[in-house]
């Protein structure tokens, strides 16, 4: 029983589709919140930031702060949703730190839910690896969330410092600080990945075959740390 106390919406969605269980099912940690190429980490290990599935709703929590906000939604289909506005509603907590606010800002802000204006459509994709699952929404802007049903210290979070860079002038794209061989991915916005490449901090990736967009690029380890950086092809 997830460790909560849910608030109740009266509004249902007017459309259902099939999900996969497993998002209903499990309790998902925030890894990160890429948005314009920034990426933003809970500010301790101990600091949880949950987004909850339960039926129609979604729950993003902070539990330690008692602070939340909640939502219903309607899945367009199987990997995707709407957040209905008319529905939003929020828990005030207790937690004055201000980085934490900042935070906890942020972690609405990336579904809208903080200013009541939902940056729909969000679409999803959930991996796994072993025993760990690991959920990538993507929302109306092209910003990422990554989740886990798992916890992750800041310090194994190996690419938290990592940045894109994008040259336009030579169409390809490197990487500041990164400290170990890296399998990376890259995907356009419906999800579709284009191109798979193993990099070190000192190689570059050319994207000149890809056409102006926004592109997401997934970087993965052998110790399953995982981390998406958006960019935009001009």
């Amino acid at each position: 029983m997830k460790n909560i106390i849910y608030i109740i919406i009266l509004a249902i969605a007017s459309t259902s589709y099939a999900q996969d269980p497993q998002l209903l099912d499990t309790d998902w940690n925030l890894i990160e919140i890429v948005k314009e190429q920034e990426t933003i980490i809970p500010p301790s290990t101990s600091f949880l930031s949950q987004a909850l599935f339960v039926n129609t709703n979604i729950d993003v929590v902070h539990q330690l702060c008692q602070d939340a906000f909640s939502s219903e939604l309607n899945y367009i289909n199987s990997n995707e949703f709407d957040i209905l506005p008319e529905t939003i509603v929020g828990l005030v907590g207790s937690c004055g730190d201000p980085e934490i606010i900042e935070f906890m800002v942020n972690h609405y802000g990336f579904y809208g839910l903080d200013n009541g204006s939902p940056l729909n459509p969000f679409s999803y994709e959930i991996t796994s690896s072993g025993d760990e699952l690991t959920l990538v929404i993507t929302n109306g802007n092209g910003d990422v969330a990554t989740y886990g049903n798992f916890t992750l210290s800041l310090s194994e979070n190996v690419f938290a410092s990592t940045k894109l860079i994008y040259n336009a002038e030579h169409e390809y794209i490197s990487f500041l600080r990164l400290e170990q061989e890296t399998f990376l991915s890259i995907y356009d916005l419906n999800g579709q990945k284009l191109l798979d490449a193993t990099i070190s901090s000192s190689e570059i990736v050319d994207v000149s075959v890809l056409p102006k967009g926004i592109y997401f690029a997934t970087m993965s380890n052998s110790n399953n740390s995982r981390s998406s950086k958006k960019f935009v092809k001009f």
